[in-house]
């Protein structure tokens, strides 16, 4: 008989989580996940199109890793504190906590030693210098590169920029010390039907689908973001696993830059209507231009969701719920 992978998620319970569950366990991996569910949702909860058989603890990552050394084919540990802009900027002493968990799951990787690993880090992890208005720069991952050490940084976005700044740190540092192999994707704004409605883009697809006029969006609206489909976040990650080598970074994003206007502009047109928008320039919309350079990403994987069928994906979805 044919012996399943297995993988281990933390904080499995979240966006990410069900979605990495849901392919993983569609290509015959057995799923263990482990959740304090202050955030996510339990297993029973999931979206119906994202239900998978999982294996799951209801427990505090810490306390469980301390008493759990077995090994397994992949872990992948999102277990953080999240949110959307109003908690990065409102709220730093969550970001700050992630800071622990990340400790103690690198702790228990060098015991346990998964022959992979997934940290999620962030596109927040770049110089905020280099994502001003006038930008033109697609961020490449060499801007931080704990490869070489003698790299200089520049500031990252706030506190959740440094947690994941230093979290990629210790992956660095682990896997160079313990012989792990470490991959530290750097997503740049993905969404998807079933997240939080704390983030952007649900947020206005909501709106849109109770067809507010006006339309209201955070900021300027002018401010842009590189947005990719959840579904192609996943398999960029997973596809690449087979040649993960040592600590590596990827950049995962369409690597073009979209305003926020455009956003809510194309969830209306889906939502069946055409409002005025109206910008609440007190609202926190974070740095003004970040896209990335996704030439790594594409030489394995190229985004299958375009920006106009992702949206109208979360719209029908949040259709279903209103």
């Amino acid at each position: 008989m044919k012996k399943h992978k297995t993988a281990l998620i933390t904080g499995g319970c979240g966006f990410l989580g069900r979605h990495f569950a849901k392919y993983l366990s569609n290509h015959g991996w057995k799923i263990f996940i482990v959740d304090d569910l202050s955030t996510g949702l339990h297993p029973q909860k999931w979206p119906q199109h994202l239900k998978a058989p999982v294996e799951f603890v209801h427990a505090d990552m810490k306390d469980y890793l301390k008493n759990h050394s077995l090994a397994y084919d992949l872990a992948i540990h999102l277990a953080a504190v999240v949110g959307g802009r109003m908690v990065i900027e409102g709220k730093p002493a969550m970001s700050a906590s992630s800071l622990e968990l990340d400790a103690c799951f690198f702790r228990w990787a060098a015991k346990a030693k998964p022959s992979k690993i997934i940290y999620m880090s962030s596109s927040a992890i770049y110089p905020i210098d280099l994502q001003g208005a006038k930008s033109k720069t697609a961020l490449k991952e060499h801007l931080v590169d704990f490869a070489n050490s003698y790299s200089v940084f520049g500031m990252p976005d706030l506190v959740y920029g440094w947690s994941k700044l230093t979290g990629e740190f210790l992956a660095s540092t682990f896997a160079k010390h313990y012989g792990l192999n470490i991959f530290c994707p750097r997503p740049f704004s993905g969404y998807g039907e079933d997240q939080d409605l704390s983030y952007p883009v649900p947020a206005i697809c909501m709106r849109a689908v109770k067809k507010e006029n006006p339309l209201v969006i955070w900021g300027s609206g002018k401010q842009t973001r590189d947005f990719i489909y959840v579904d192609d976040l996943i398999e960029a990650m997973i596809t690449y696993l087979p040649k993960l080598k040592g600590y590596e970074t990827m950049n995962l994003g369409s690597g073009v830059a979209n305003t926020f206007e455009k956003v809510a502009k194309i969830a209306a047109l889906h939502a069946g209507y055409k409002p005025n928008i109206k910008n609440l320039e007190g609202k926190p919309e974070g740095v003004k231009t970040r896209f990335a350079n996704t030439q790594k990403m594409r030489s394995h994987y190229k985004p299958k969701i375009s920006l106009e069928k992702g949206l109208k994906k979360v719209v029908d979805f949040l259709k279903q719920k209103k």
